[in-house]
């Protein structure tokens, strides 16, 4: 019997989808984070061993904004949420965003340095 849809063969030789499985460790335990109102970009992770925490480092989109944050959490526990805030927004959030940090399930603390 010949593959109808020889394009979704895996290379095994059998039919089906080929996908691939979500990686196990820390990309699989990253947390939900919080809609504050502002929209971030992402520069920057790393695991900081003497606190056993893992720390995402983001700026503002705004490009004459110089507001940064800081999210850390356990590997173990990634509901637990710190999030420390260095400098102010001068520019208003997105109109479409929500104005205060909410995520089902995470406990946040939160700092303004």
């Amino acid at each position: 019997m010949s593959n109808p849809h020889p394009s979704t063969s895996s290379p095994g030789g059998e039919d089906g989808d080929h996908r691939e499985q979500p990686e196990v460790g820390s990309a699989a335990r990253q947390p939900l984070m919080p809609d504050d109102g502002y929209q971030w970009n992402k520069y920057g992770q790393k695991h900081i061993k003497n606190i056993n925490k893992t720390r995402s480092y983001f700026k503002c989109r705004n490009k004459e904004c110089k507001a940064k944050k800081r999210v850390e959490w356990p590997p173990a526990d990634p509901s637990n949420l710190r999030i420390l805030y260095d400098g102010s927004h001068h520019h208003h959030p997105p109109a479409d965003s929500q104005q205060l940090p909410s995520v089902a399930g995470n406990r946040l603390q939160v700092q303004r340095c």
